[in-house]
């Protein structure tokens, strides 16, 4: 990297930084409020490619550019929710509001899960061949990336099963449901693994620390600090060790090699790699929409013929091999620059009215806040708020059947008390 690359990229720290800071303030101190997630988490990647040891591609100004500005633009998204008096976020539905009467509804959910940990274990078996623990995960991890490859992928079920598993964690932790949460969590935890990749042990986690700030009404430093250790241990402990189970990692001569190529590597490969889209824009101009991945699906099973995009994205080199290149790759090839910023304006805007509607207690608010704590994170990487869409229309009907319906069935038959009052037939004596 250049003098002039340092630079810009010095200059992009400070401004993260300083926008961070910012958001703090603005966002009460809170660190779930989503300009300070987003402004936080690009400020350590950016800071981390200053500092990673590798021999990158240069990084142009027009780059450092797109990323400052699609933060600031992100934030102020977030910002204009201000302008909404508080009556508004303090709306309930009152049906979904009732308190939990019952834990049938929810050990239905948790059994489901269960029982879907029993099919990730089938399914990995199926695609891994044979060989110890380790040779399965990868062997299913290689295969699973053939099949997105081909155009083919899982079974619905095997697909949704990791999501739903953690859908179902959130409610237990909603409900303050201890017994059933544990059993939900291990659950999760093992259909995540079994996935073969991280993204979903990200949300997993990333949605645990958001549920237990928000339940604690700790959403600020010295709640990260004492509620946030534990799941963030727990993800970077599965995060670096899914790299021992489900990579060849046969070709590296030690342990340090190893986590610099899967786990440095990757956290900052994504910037040199987005600043190759940001030049090159011609050769992407006729890639298939991404953004609207989800209707281009709906239309391909109705028949119509149309372009989808792929599972996995097209490798570049950096000179480092990658396919991820941050969440404004795929919104600049579909939208054009003023376009991405529009979309990150409005993905700023939601997002934020979601979290202002947590903070004042909804339920159902608080379980789509955490789950969109996950795309923020993954900002730095890949476009997850495109797929989220599906997930949050999906989490949310569960949601809605599960607190308008579920949390109120009974167990067996609930026989009507009939109470009769007996009178005593004696006068008595004054």
């Amino acid at each position: 990297m250049g003098v002039s690359v340092l630079m810009n990229c010095e200059k992009t720290i400070i401004f993260m930084m300083t926008l961070s800071v910012i958001n703090f303030f603005i966002g009460r101190r809170s660190v779930l409020f989503p300009p300070f997630i987003y402004s936080t988490i690009w400020f350590m990647d950016v800071m981390i490619f200053a500092l990673s040891p590798f021999d990158l591609n240069t990084v142009h100004a027009i780059t450092w550019w797109v990323i400052s500005i699609g933060a600031l633009i992100f934030c102020v998204g977030g910002w204009a929710t201000c302008i909404f008096p508080n009556i508004i976020y303090a709306s309930r539905v009152k049906e979904l509001c009732r308190p939990t009467q019952s834990s049938f509804g929810l050990t239905v959910l948790v059994i489901i899960c269960i029982y879907g940990a029993i099919i990730m274990f089938c399914n990995i078996y199926e695609h891994g061949g044979g060989g110890g623990f380790s040779q399965i995960m990868m062997n299913a991890r290689n295969s699973s990336i053939s099949m997105s490859l081909e155009g083919q992928s899982h079974s619905m079920i095997v697909a949704n099963i990791p999501v739903l598993s953690i859908w179902v964690v959130l409610i237990c932790m909603i409900d303050r449901r201890k017994r059933l949460f544990i059993v939900a969590l291990i659950c999760s935890i093992i259909c995540c693994v079994l996935s073969t990749g991280r993204t979903d042990v990200l949300m997993l986690f990333a949605s645990i620390l958001s549920v237990q700030l928000f339940m604690h009404h700790k959403d600020n430093m010295a709640g990260l600090l004492r509620y946030g250790m534990l799941p963030i241990v727990s993800f970077v402990a599965l995060f670096v060790g899914l790299v021992f189970m489900n990579k060849d990692i046969s070709v590296f001569q030690d342990t340090s090699t190893v986590l610099l190529n899967f786990v440095l590597a990757y956290l900052v490969v994504s910037i040199p790699a987005l600043d190759y889209v940001v030049r090159h824009p011609i050769e992407l101009l006729h890639a298939p929409h991404h953004t609207f991945a989800l209707v281009s699906s709906v239309l391909s099973y109705m028949g119509i013929s149309v372009s989808k995009p792929s599972a996995i994205d097209l490798f570049t080199f950096v000179p480092l091999p990658t396919n991820v290149y941050t969440i404004y790759k795929f919104y600049i090839t579909d939208f054009g620059i003023i376009g991405c910023f529009a979309c990150i304006f409005t993905i700023g805007f939601l997002q934020t009215y979601i979290f202002r509607l947590a903070k004042n207690g909804g339920r159902i608010s608080v379980y789509i806040c955490a789950i969109l704590v996950f795309p923020a994170v993954m900002s730095v990487f890949d476009d997850a708020y495109s797929g989220c869409i599906l997930i949050v229309i999906k989490a949310g009907l569960l949601a809605t059947l599960y607190w308008g319906v579920l949390n109120r069935i009974h167990y067996g038959i609930r026989m009507p008390k009939i109470i009769v009052k007996i009178w005593s037939t004696h006068k008595r004596v004054a």
